[in-house]
């Protein structure tokens, strides 16, 4: 448990303090996980079109969804990582 409270610590130092503060993040399966990104990652299609580079003039102009995500999926792994080596 002291891993998965460490990547909290370090995910509110970030600039998305209320992605922790909701214990949600690390809730459900993930299965849950993957069909919760795919809903909120559908918006990407409209950002970037083929042949588009992903480049930081991308991420300063929609960088919030890609780091949210990350950030997301971090502390999920560490739940994941928790659960499996704890036991």
């Amino acid at each position: 448990m002291a891993r998965l409270q460490a990547v909290g610590v370090l995910l509110r130092v970030t600039h998305f303090p209320d992605l922790i503060s909701s214990r949600a993040v690390g809730e459900g399966t993930p299965a849950d996980w993957a069909l919760e990104c795919a809903r909120s990652c559908r918006v990407v299609y409209d950002w970037a079109k083929p042949g588009d580079d992903i480049d930081e003039g991308f991420l300063r102009e929609h960088g919030a969804l890609p780091v949210d995500q990350a950030l997301r999926g971090a502390y999920r792994l560490a739940r994941v990582l928790n659960d499996l080596f704890d036991n």
